[in-house]
């Protein structure tokens, strides 16, 4: 989160922790439903009835995750998160939470990653949006490995950001069998100390898609 914030230029304020609390999965009408232990990992998994019912007119149920490591004997949120679209009840019980939805960052591993460096904050913050639906598109900024997407659009912010003046883009393509394939796209833009943001790159190929492509581009502030 420290990282992110410095790739941003922002720094925690009282209003930002409070809006990534707000974000955070609400538990105070939710029922704990069972504790998943590994080692210096743990999850906690909460449900509550949603407002969607079942062909029964039962309530559909949701799912809530909340992932804590132990880092020097005290127990740490490491993640959290709502456990996409509603589920049917079966026999008016509920639906069983599935450990596999987990995205790998959350599964109860028993494994606790190293933090990461203090990242320094860049010249330029950026914002990189990618559409690739039929590809997996891995993209390399300043040497700085930022994202692979497979099936789906992505935005987020840089790893370390953009240098003022010259920067380097590699972008690799790879088909799947996925899926219908859409011709993809990634798109970069500089964001100004005053939060506007700026188009600095795009590439939309049209024809020999696969393979890696290396670009210069230019930011300013």
């Amino acid at each position: 989160m420290k990282n992110n914030l410095a790739s941003a230029n922002r720094s925690l304020t009282p209003d930002l922790i409070k809006s990534i609390a707000e974000d955070a999965p609400d538990i105070s009408t939710a029922k704990f439903l069972k504790l998943m232990e590994n080692g210096p990992t743990a999850g906690l998994v909460y449900v509550k009835d949603s407002e969607e019912k079942d062909a029964s007119n039962k309530p559909r149920v949701s799912f809530m995750f909340i992932k804590f490591v132990k880092e020097n004997e005290v127990w740490k949120v490491d993640g959290e998160m709502n456990m996409g679209s509603p589920k049917f009840q079966e026999n008016g019980k509920e639906s069983e939470f599935n450990p596999s939805e987990l995205p790998p960052p959350l599964e109860i591993d028993g494994k606790v990653p190293a933090s990461p460096e203090q990242a320094s904050v860049p010249d330029i913050s950026g914002l990189l949006n990618v559409s690739s639906y039929g590809y997996k598109t891995e993209i390399t900024i300043n040497e700085v490995e930022q994202v692979a997407v497979l099936n789906k659009s992505y935005s987020g912010l840089i790893e370390k950001g953009l240098h003022k003046g010259k920067n380097s883009i590699m972008i690799r393509f790879t088909k799947t069998d996925d899926q219908t394939a859409f011709k993809p796209s990634v798109m970069i833009q500089g964001v100004t100390n005053n939060r506007e943001s700026k188009e600095v790159f795009r590439f939309e190929p049209k024809d020999a898609i696969e393979g890696t492509h290396t670009f210069t581009f230019t930011a300013d502030e």
